[in-house]
């Protein structure tokens, strides 16, 4: 769930922070159980880890190893919030 792609490099414990690649500017991140999410300055969210309960948001089943955007809710992200299985998100009204 670290975001860091697959391969066994990316599984690596690290003793320091490490920046998740795609992910510009996050202005928030959180992490539930098993997956994460990142608010963009830009009001995106993205999303990685396991995603067998529909958790990520991407509108199917599966896992991502490295952050996908969430493009239903693209630039209305104010905050995100990850539990068990489960993603919320406060979205900005549209324009």
């Amino acid at each position: 769930q670290l975001g860091l792609g697959g391969g066994t490099e990316a599984a690596a414990a690290h003793d320091t922070p490490v920046r998740v690649p795609g992910v510009a500017e996050a202005r928030s991140i959180a992490c539930g159980s098993n997956h994460c999410c990142a608010v963009t300055a830009e009001g995106d969210l993205f999303t990685w880890g396991f995603g067998d309960l529909f958790q990520l948001g991407h509108g199917e089943e599966g896992d991502e190893v490295s952050p996908r955007v969430v493009g239903a809710v693209r630039g209305r992200v104010a905050q995100a919030s990850a539990g068990g299985q489960h993603t919320v998100m406060l979205l900005k009204p549209k324009e």
